[in-house]
């Protein structure tokens, strides 16, 4: 219960605090003037961090009850091996919507930022240009997200082997921590400017 409530008081804070880095990477990205140009949209990428999060929370969830009660009403008809692919495949058209929803959100706060467009002004291009370019940003999002989280995967692996290790051993898990966040953040930035040649396009 206790991590539970410390989960609900650092969650908000952990997206306020991601904020100011994204309205900072996207100034540098987008060539706008000044840093106070990001510093003055970090209202609407705030706004559109927390509605893409929502929105997403909501159908992963909607996903995965759609998909358990999916296997279990087919379970007696098409049998139980059957029913728990209907049951994935609901589930997988999840993801993909989640997927795009995460688009959406970074072509908005690229939009919000770059083309100084309002809340919904952003939203609205963000969905007419994944409807217009579907295909090419999803593998451009799909294939940087891989190789993104990659490493922070190597160093999870690399910490579960090193354990509680001290010396040498705890200053090269620092170091491969840090150096996942920044080959991250770098994919991340890759993403971000990929997305605003969109945007003009």
């Amino acid at each position: 219960t206790t991590e539970i409530g410390h989960v609900i008081v650092l969650l908000p804070v952990m997206i306020v605090a991601s904020v100011i880095p994204l309205a900072l990477l996207l100034t540098s990205i987008s060539g706008a003037e000044s840093k106070d140009r990001g510093l003055q949209s970090v209202g609407k990428l705030l706004a559109l961090e927390l509605v893409g999060l929502g929105a997403q929370a909501l159908v992963f969830w909607g996903s995965f009850a759609l998909a358990a009660m999916t296997a279990f009403g087919l379970g007696n008809s098409l049998g139980e091996a059957k029913s728990d692919l209907a049951g994935a495949a609901v589930f997988a058209l999840g993801v993909v919507i989640i997927i795009a929803i995460s688009i959406a959100r970074d072509l908005a706060s690229v939009n919000a930022l770059a083309n100084r467009s309002g809340f919904v002004d952003s939203l609205v291009d963000a969905f007419r240009t994944l409807g217009g370019h579907g295909l090419p940003l999803v593998w451009g999002w799909l294939w940087r997200a891989v190789l993104g989280w990659l490493a922070i995967l190597l160093a999870g692996l690399l910490a579960s082997r090193i354990g509680g290790k001290a010396g040498l051993s705890l200053l090269l898990l620092l170091i491969a921590h840090q150096a996942a966040l920044a080959w991250k953040i770098a994919w991340r930035a890759s993403w971000l400017a990929a997305s605003l040649r969109f945007t003009h396009s």
